[in-house]
Order: C-alpha cells, then structure tokens, then sequence
C-alpha cells in the first residue's frame, strides 16, 4: 500500500509542508532524506485512509502538528542487495541459493570433440591401441613355400568339412520334409497283379531323362506316368503325374541316387506309361 506524509509544524505555512511516500520495508529506504537534517516533525497523527478509485492501489495520508522525528540513514549498495535477497527469500520460502563452483577454462580432450552445450565426464584413453592381427609384420615362416602350403591344405580340408555337414544337413532335412509316394520293391503293376519279372520296354517318346546338374537341389523319379524318367523340374514332372491315377513317382536329393532307382525300376520291369 503507498503512503503519503504530510508534515508541518502546525503554523499552517505551506511552505514547511513536505509530500514523501515512505517504503513499505523498512530496508527499502529513500537513498536522499527529504530534508537536510534528516528530520521531520512528529506528534499527534492523524490517519486517513483515501481509497482512489483508479488502477493505483490505495494510499495513507499522515498529518502531524508538532515535534520531529529522525529519518534513518541512506543505505549503501551492500545492505540494499542483502535486503533485496532476504525480501525474495521470504517471498518465495526458498532456501539461501547454492554456491556454485566455477569450471575450469580449458575443456578437456574429450569435451573439445562434442557440440557445444554438451559436457560430459569420460575420461580420454591415453593407453595406444593395439595392432590389428591382420596388420602384424610378415615372418620368414609366412613365406616358407611348405608352411603356406601345410596352412592351404588345412584351410581345403576345413572347408570340404563344413560343406559334407552342410550337405548332411539338408538331405536330412530334405527327407523329413517330402512325403513322396513310396516307390514299388516288388514286379507289380498298379493294379496288384502279379507279373513276369522282366525289363520294361519303353519307347524313347514315352522316357524323359534330364542331363547332370549340379545346381540342381532335387531329382524326380516317374515309374508310372504319362511319361516315365527322371526330371529336373517338379513343375515339368507334375504335368505327367498330378491328377493322374495310379501314377507313382518319387524324389531323389542327387542325380545318382535318381539313376540308381530308375534304372532298378527299369530292370524289374515297374516302369510302365499310362493313357489319358
């Protein structure tokens, strides 16, 4: 709330009369007294409260008639900041700041290799690295002809390993897998009745053998068909057994296991070409 102070010595000389607002702390106080002695009269007081009826907040009015009171002392810079913190922290219950300690001027390694306003703690690596193995300096035993030769038979052996286990592998999974039909282990025709075990005689039109190929992952065995022989393609093969009745084929994982059971069929006289 501002304050206005009007005093005088009761005479009614306007000229004695003097206008301050005084701070509503008691640490806030004019730098400049109003008068040189820095005194003004006191006594009897009489106290109005005018409330202005404008956007100001609403003010006092101070009258005395005799004697005088002492005006404190200007304060210095000092205890004007000291007050200035006291009112802020009373103001906002807060506890006094912290003190902060100040960073050192030159960043360090790490540090000076980041975007600025990034810091961190981590603490640059003064050890050198180690040499790369693959970098290391040639002995005289790397180029002896026998020990480059001992090393490539090895490295020949390991890889011939690896692709027999690969091999392995995939047949194994290959067999599990297909569910083919089972092929025929005794000279019977598809009927069930009983024949002379005697080779089959097919004409070259009615046999398809596909040549050797060793991209080729599976081998399709057709003992009874629309045509019989051994097929690279599933897709050519299907066109001779699927939805055919009685037709019996069979998957084989390479060409030779694929002759070896054709040409048994062959010689059993299993094989035998259907009619549409």
């Amino acid at each position: 709330m501002s304050q206005l102070s009007l005093a005088g010595d009761g005479s009614g000389d306007e000229s004695d009369a003097q206008f301050t607002t005084p701070p509503s702390s008691p640490h806030l106080a004019a730098s400049r007294p109003p008068s040189p002695d820095h005194a003004h009269p006191t006594g009897p007081q009489t106290v109005v409260n005018i409330t202005v009826n404008t956007r100001t907040a609403p003010f006092t009015l101070y009258a005395a008639s005799q004697g005088w009171v002492r005006w404190p002392e200007p304060l210095t810079a000092q205890q004007r900041l000291e007050a200035l913190e006291e009112y802020v922290r009373d103001m906002h219950m807060t506890s006094p700041p912290p003190r902060h300690h100040r960073a050192p001027e030159t960043p360090s390694p790490s540090q000076s290799r980041v975007a600025p306003g990034y810091r961190h703690s981590r603490v640059p690596v003064t050890a050198p690295p180690s040499p790369s193995p693959s970098r290391r300096a040639r002995t005289a035993a790397d180029a002896d002809p026998q020990a480059m030769a001992r090393r490539m038979r090895h490295i020949e052996a390991a890889i011939a390993e690896v692709r027999q286990e690969q091999d392995t592998v995939s047949r194994r999974m290959n067999q599990d897998t297909a569910a083919p039909a089972p092929a025929p282990t005794t000279s019977q025709d598809v009927d069930g009745n009983a024949r002379a075990n005697r080779p089959s005689r097919i004409s070259p039109a009615d046999e398809h053998i596909d040549p050797p190929d060793n991209h080729a992952r599976k081998w399709y065995v057709i003992i009874v068909g629309l045509k019989v022989g051994i097929f690279k393609h599933w897709g050519k093969a299907a066109q001779y057994t699927r939805d055919v009745p009685h037709a019996v084929y069979q998957s084989c994982v390479t060409r030779a296991e694929a002759e070896l059971l054709y040409n048994g069929c062959k010689a059993d006289g299993v094989l035998e070409v259907l009619q549409r």
